[in-house]
Order: structure tokens, then sequence, then C-alpha cells
């Protein structure tokens, strides 16, 4: 089951809606106390999850065509990023692969939805870079957890665009700034 957050044609506020080959279906108008963003179906465990589907499997229908998508997961509690976890391309960057990977922080207000633009001050860089990366959603509170019981923790994927402003990025220590600029994380549906 796939969801996505979009503003249909005629509304601003983003709903929450499943996506199928038929189109999709709007949560919070599939049962009362239905959950209206990502974050509160996560927080309702499985148990919503098996409603919602449930209640989703006969629902209409609508047409995506002239939404806009927005972020998949809009307010989460924290958006961590790996780095230097791909030899091939570290060293294509030129950058040392060390026996952990970088582990940084990504700023919320870099979320982007699915097909959106992104812009940035040029005045700030004119080296960005991209690439496709996997977004791994964290459903349960997960501390010390053993290799064998991780995907335990995993809500869901998404896909994401990590877009690089090079040359801050060789020139600070930190990741985060260079990762972070408004829409500079554009991710697709869960």
């Amino acid at each position: 089951m796939r969801f996505a957050h979009v503003s249909l044609p005629g509304s601003a506020t983003p709903q929450l809606v499943t996506v199928d080959d038929d189109g999709a279906a709007v949560v919070s108008l599939l049962f009362d106390g239905a959950p209206v963003t990502l974050n509160e179906l996560i927080e309702g465990g499985d148990e919503l999850l098996d409603r919602v589907r449930e209640a989703a499997s006969t629902a209409p229908r609508l047409a995506l065509d002239g939404a806009v998508y927005g972020p998949a997961v809009p307010q989460p509690p924290v958006i961590l990023a790996v780095g230097l976890n791909y030899a091939a391309h570290s060293s294509e960057l030129g950058l040392k692969t060390d026996t952990a990977p970088t582990v940084f922080v990504l700023w919320p207000n870099s979320l982007a939805g699915h097909d959106g633009t992104t812009s940035w001050p040029r005045t700030l860089s004119e080296s960005v870079d991209y690439e496709a990366e996997l977004g791994v959603i964290i459903g349960r509170p997960a501390k010390d957890v053993t290799p064998e019981s991780a995907l335990d923790h995993v809500w869901g994927y998404t896909v994401v665009n990590d877009i690089t402003a090079r040359d801050i990025q060789f020139a600070e220590a930190q990741w985060s700034r260079c990762k972070s600029f408004d829409g500079f994380t554009p991710v697709g549906p869960v």
C-alpha cells in the first residue's frame, strides 16, 4: 500500500491519500477519526494501518491529475542521513571512505514533494549535484537494536532525491547545510 500527501486541485491543504493504479483515496474520509497525516497513521500502529487498508480497498478513487505532492512525512521527528557508505561514489567525489559511515541531520525545510521544483540562492552555491537515495521511515522506537530485529522497526520506504551544494560540502566539515536548502530533499510517496 502506498501513501502520499497531496493538495488536490482547488485546495491548498495537503491530504493524506492512499495511491494505487486506479487513483487515490482520501484517508480522512475513510472513517470517523481516520488519520490526517502519515505521522498520525504511523503513531496509530498496525491496528490503525489495517483499518485504513481495509476501508481503502472499497473507497472511491480520485484522479491525481493536477494534484501537488507534499513531503512523504510532513513533520518527521528527525531526518538522519548517512554518507560515505558507498565506496564507488565516495571515490568519484574524492572523499575517503572511513570504517564507519558519516551520519548527519537534514533540516525539515529541505523536504519537498514529488514532482516539485527546487531552487536555491546562486550566490551561495553554483555547484549543485543530485543522486537517488533510499529513504527508510522508522515507525517504532529503536535503541540498541540487533541486526536481526532491525527491520521490525521499519514502517516503510520512499525514494529520496539527495541534492547537495558540493562547493559548500567540500568547504565545511559538517554536511547539514550543504544538503538542507529549501527543497533539497524531494521525496516520493511511501
